[in-house]
């Protein structure tokens, strides 16, 4: 899994680079919160604020707003694709909201999966 770029509920894409700068607070709701903590981390966030929830958590009305007050100085509240796909908002409160969009990569035998792939459409 590889960091590739920010992306809102609109589909707009930002590159990386465009958080250069930025006070970031970011929260999440999946299996290894310390997974995505770590990227944006690697990723030389400003991270202003963070916060976890449980896996799978459905964000109420209440929380949004929690969420609203506790990122007001943040530049921009960050969460995962998944956590945005919930949300479905551009912003909350004043904030704009924005998702890392992370790919997959292969280390090695990408080209072995891609031929049995095409071997088994061929069929």
């Amino acid at each position: 899994h590889h960091p590739h770029v920010l992306i809102n509920v609109q589909g707009a894409e930002l590159p990386l680079t465009a958080m250069e700068g930025k006070r970031i607070a970011a929260f999440c709701g999946i299996g290894n919160p310390r997974g995505f903590r770590h990227t944006l981390e690697t990723l030389g966030c400003d991270l202003a604020a963070w916060r976890e929830f449980a896996d799978h958590h459905n964000y109420s009305g209440d929380e949004v707003e929690s969420l609203g007050q506790w990122a007001d100085e943040a530049d921009w509240m960050l969460c995962t694709r998944k956590d945005l796909v919930k949300l479905r908002m551009a912003a909350i409160k004043n904030t704009p909201l924005w998702a890392l969009n992370v790919e997959l990569r292969f280390l090695e035998g990408q080209q072995r999966l891609e031929k049995t792939l095409d071997e088994i459409v061929a069929t």
